[in-house]
């Protein structure tokens, strides 16, 4: 996967405006020989001086023309809307409340942000490609997510469990988060002893539900199928106890 920033439309214009620069220098170099070059003719000088700005000017033009060619005002504006994609899909992995990106994966078209939205919605950190760039901001993000599954799974963590599986280095960053995280589930924190209790969930992360084919998770931990055996395992329980409580 390619890194977000890296856009073709400003490649092509820092091509065409070096050339630009280059021609422009090239005239004014060519200008000043006479003075270092006493055995030329100012006027065979000029004319070449001439000749070769004529020369780098066309090639310049040939060139814009050739990047041009072929496209249709449409072509130009599907760019354009690609780059404003980019940017809508960084804004919504940095937004700092939000926390479900089911939505946008299955609206994504272009692959990276396919990616990108899987992990988000059913991955962890450690889901990300080595070779995926990521802003300081939605590494947050998925930190945070990573610590909203380990809500979904445990009960008690050490802040060296949570520094594990985050990877995150400071336990002030453990806390943040966790103050950050309290629309999701409630905690009691020991600072003491360096660990926390969930005490209440108020969301969870996004289920998948086999709706599309997943490029970059194997195995997604919350599942469909998973909630409905949680859910009878539950039931079953529910009923035992039922049961113990009358006799």
């Amino acid at each position: 996967m390619v890194g977000i920033y890296t856009y073709r439309s400003k490649v092509l214009w820092y091509r065409q405006t070096s050339l630009v620069i280059i021609a422009i220098c090239f005239s004014y170099v060519v200008a000043f020989l006479p003075s270092c070059l006493l055995c030329f003719r100012n006027a065979k000088i000029m004319e070449l001086n001439y000749s070769c700005s004529l020369f780098l000017c066309i090639y310049c033009i040939t060139y814009k023309g050739k990047q041009t060619k072929g496209k249709t005002s449409d072509d130009l504006n599907g760019t354009k809307k690609k780059s404003a994609m980019r940017e809508e899909t960084i804004r919504a992995l940095e937004e700092p409340h939000k926390y479900h990106y089911k939505a946008e994966w299955l609206e994504s078209k272009d692959l990276d942000e396919r990616q990108l939205f899987e992990i988000f919605a059913f991955g962890n950190i450690k889901d990300v490609p080595e070779d995926t760039t990521l802003t300081s901001s939605m590494r947050s993000k998925l930190e945070k997510l990573t610590l909203i599954t380990l809500s979904e799974t445990y009960n008690e963590l050490t802040y060296e469990n949570i520094r594990k599986q985050c990877q995150i280095e400071d336990n002030s960053i453990i806390e943040n988060h966790l103050i950050q995280l309290q629309d999701i589930f409630k905690v009691e924190i020991d600072s003491v002893n360096l660990s926390i209790i969930f005490l209440k969930r108020l969301d969870c992360r996004d289920v998948y539900c086999n709706e599309r084919e997943l490029v970059v998770i194997e195995n997604p931990r919350v599942t469909k199928e998973c909630l409905v055996n949680n859910l009878r395992k539950w039931k079953i329980k529910l009923k035992q106890d039922i049961l113990d409580q009358s006799k």
